[in-house]
């Protein structure tokens, strides 16, 4: 897993609230195509997590959204 942006080298600080991506407090995915991102917010550049670390998260973000939006 990812400890630093891969453009500007800037630590990503910790995710709380994620439990199988504590990479990045900022993050992006897209569930259809299995992608995941954590987003730096020194220089605002997306870095897609490795796949083998992504289906566990996209699983947890998408119950995490579905609950929040009740």
């Amino acid at each position: 897993m990812y400890t630093q942006c891969l453009v500007c080298h800037t630590p990503f600080p910790a995710n709380e609230e994620l439990e199988y991506f504590s990479t990045s407090t900022r993050v992006a995915y897209d569930a259809q195509r299995g992608r995941l991102w954590a987003i730096c917010r020194s220089c605002k550049r997306w870095s897609l997590a490795p796949i083998e670390e992504r289906w566990e998260a996209l699983e947890e973000l998408e119950k995490l959204v579905k609950d929040r939006a009740k």
